[in-house]
């Protein structure tokens, strides 16, 4: 099992060493099964290399950014988001929103940490600032990941901001019209062409867009 893999490993090396970036991103459930396990060990202890292990020395690790996923010693969901960029820096945008979805992590949390670790000029920070550059703004706690990408899509067409309301019998979501309007439009085709066939076939928007644009 990968989870008893990275136990072994943080065994193995001893010494306080704890799982972190992509070991630990993916005991929180962030990210894929990695090939490697990263740890944490004091700068004082130098183990052994090992196959598919890699070691981290950094400069400062808090208390508080230590916690406890599956029985394993690892860093915090905020503290792995800000050390992943540092080893896979294509997989903090997607981690980012899984740990949003989750409630692991805001991404107002995941900015004030970013302030705070860039003081320590700590480096590997660029994709996490990234991906907060790209957070649609007023999503801070997103109940899909669906939301996020709606609302990101609205953010870059520089429309309003996407609206998700929640029922107690279902889940719709609320689009932009301008937004709907351009989802719905064939690829090629103009607005005027669009409204011409629309009257023409009496119908409009297909019937998944009218119930959610309605």
């Amino acid at each position: 099992m990968p989870i008893d893999r990275i136990r072994q490993a943080v065994a193995d090396v001893g010494c306080g060493a704890i799982a972190s970036h992509r070991s630990a991103a993916f005991l929180w459930g962030l990210i894929p099964e990695p090939s490697v396990a990263d740890l944490i060990v004091p700068r004082a202890h130098r183990p052994r290399p090992r196959p598919a292990t890699e070691i981290h020395r950094p400069r400062a690790l808090d208390v508080g950014e230590i916690s406890i996923r599956a029985g394993i010693r690892c860093t915090n969901p905020l503290r792995t988001l800000a050390d992943l960029g540092a080893v896979e820096p294509g997989w903090v945008d997607a981690a980012l929103t899984a740990a949003a979805v989750s409630r692991l992590v805001s991404p107002s949390a995941a900015a004030a940490a970013l302030e705070r670790l860039s003081v320590r000029g700590r480096l590997g920070l660029g994709p996490l600032r990234a991906a907060l550059a790209d957070w649609p703004c007023g999503i801070d706690e997103p109940d899909s990941e669906l939301e996020v990408l709606m609302g990101r899509c609205s953010k870059t067409r520089r429309s309003p901001d996407s609206y998700f309301t929640r029922s107690s019998r279902d889940s719709r979501s609320t689009l932009p019209m301008p937004l709907v309007a351009s989802l719905s439009r064939p690829m090629g085709m103009s607005t005027t062409r669009l409204d011409r066939r629309s009257r023409a076939t009496g119908g409009g928007m297909p019937p998944s867009l009218r119930q959610v644009g309605s």
